[in-house]
C-alpha cells in the first residue's frame, strides 16, 4: 500500500513553473544602461576605437594636401621652365635676325686661290686692292717704262716683245701707236740708233683709286732718252705720264700692268 501510495503520489499533478520572458533583463543591468551618461559613453568609444578612426582620417587628409601642394609646385616649376624656354627662343630669334642683317649689309670679301709656277697654293688678292706697297709699285713702273723706251735698231722686235708683258692689251696698243705715230721707231731703225732711257728724278704718284673696279695709280716719271749711233749722240728729256693698274697674277706675277703711257 505504501508503495502504491508512493506511485500514486508520484503520478499526481505537478506544480506549473512560471515561463521566463525573453525580453526581460535583470533589474541591475537595465538600471545601469538607463543611468549611463551619453558623454561618458562617447568618451569610452573615443578611448577604444574613435582615436584610431580620427588618426586615419587625418592621415588621409594630410596625404591629399601634400599631393595637391606637390602638383601645384610641379605646375609652377613647369610654367617657369616653359617661360624661360620661350625667352631663350625669342633671344635666339633676335640673334638670328641680327646676324642675317649683318651678313646682308656687310661687304663681301672675295678670296681667290691659285697655283704658282712652283706648284704651291696661295691666295690671290682681289683687283680692287693693292697687291704691293706703293714703293714697290713705283720701282716696278720705273723699270717697265725705262725698258719700253730702251730700244736697239738691231734687236727692237725682241725688246718690244719682252716689254709687252708689262702692258695690258689697251696699254700695249696705245704704246705701239705712239711709237709709230711719232716716227720714233722709224727713226731708230733708219738711223740705226740705240736708245737708252734713264730716270732723272723719283717717280711721283699723282692720283690713285679704282678704275672700272680695279685699283690704279696715275704716276709721273721724268726721263732722259739718249740716242746713239755711229755718227753721233743726242739726248731728249720727257715727262712720262703712266697709268698703272692691277692685273690678275695669272697674267703678271707682280699683279700690275701699264694701262696707258704718254711721253711729253
Amino acid at each position: 500500500m505504501a508503495d502504491a501510495a508512493r506511485v500514486k503520489g508520484t503520478g499526481g499533478p505537478r506544480r506549473a513553473t512560471p515561463a521566463r520572458s525573453p525580453s526581460r533583463e535583470p533589474d541591475g543591468l537595465r538600471s545601469a544602461v538607463r543611468e549611463a551618461d551619453p558623454a561618458e559613453v562617447a568618451e569610452q568609444m573615443r578611448s577604444r576605437g574613435g582615436a584610431v578612426l580620427s588618426v586615419g582620417v587625418r592621415h588621409h587628409q594630410d596625404e591629399a594636401v601634400a599631393t595637391e601642394l606637390t602638383r601645384s609646385a610641379y605646375s609652377r616649376e613647369r610654367f617657369i621652365f616653359l617661360l624661360r624656354t620661350l625667352y631663350c627662343a625669342l633671344g635666339l630669334i633676335v640673334l638670328l635676325v641680327v646676324a642675317n642683317v649683318y651678313l646682308a649689309v656687310r661687304p663681301v670679301e672675295t678670296k681667290v686661290i691659285a697655283k704658282d709656277p712652283m706648284g704651291g697654293i696661295r691666295e690671290l688678292v682681289t683687283l680692287e686692292k693693292p697687291l704691293n706697297s706703293q714703293n714697290e709699285m713705283l720701282a716696278w713702273a720705273t723699270n717697265a717704262v725705262t725698258g719700253a723706251f730702251t730700244l736697239s735698231f738691231s734687236n727692237y722686235q725682241q725688246q718690244l716683245q719682252d716689254v709687252r708683258f708689262n702692258f695690258t692689251e689697251p696699254g700695249w696698243r696705245g704704246f705701239q701707236e705712239a711709237l709709230r705715230g711719232r716716227g720714233v721707231l722709224d727713226a731708230i731703225i733708219n738711223s740705226k740708233y740705240v736708245s737708252t732711257a734713264v730716270p732723272t728724278a723719283a717717280p711721283v704718284v699723282v692720283q690713285q683709286g679704282l678704275i672700272e673696279g680695279k685699283y690704279a695709280w696715275r704716276i709721273e716719271i721724268p726721263l732722259i732718252v739718249t740716242y746713239e749711233s755711229a755718227s753721233g749722240r743726242a739726248s731728249q728729256s720727257f715727262l712720262v705720264e703712266a697709268t698703272i693698274i692691277r692685273r690678275p697674277e695669272t697674267e703678271n706675277p707682280r699683279g700690275l700692268g701699264i694701262q696707258s703711257i704718254v711721253a711729253r
